[in-house]
């Protein structure tokens, strides 16, 4: 299970983004959206990972 991911039911599904653990390790709101938009684009866009890292790349670094 990756960090701060919520692990749920079986067999093992993801359930998303532990924002209230990242806010105990003093994460601020926006980082927190930050990764809550790239979960988004890994596990629910549908595309493999090489693709979403390229989107990754070129939109929301940017």
């Amino acid at each position: 299970v990756p960090p701060y991911i919520k692990a749920v039911r079986t067999p093992l599904s993801y359930g998303g983004v532990n924002s209230v653990g990242l806010k105990r390790r003093g994460f601020s709101h926006n980082q927190i959206n930050h990764i809550l938009d790239i979960y988004r684009i890994i596990y629910n866009k549908g595309m493999n990972t090489s693709q979403a890292l390229e989107y990754i790349e070129e939109e929301v670094s940017a």
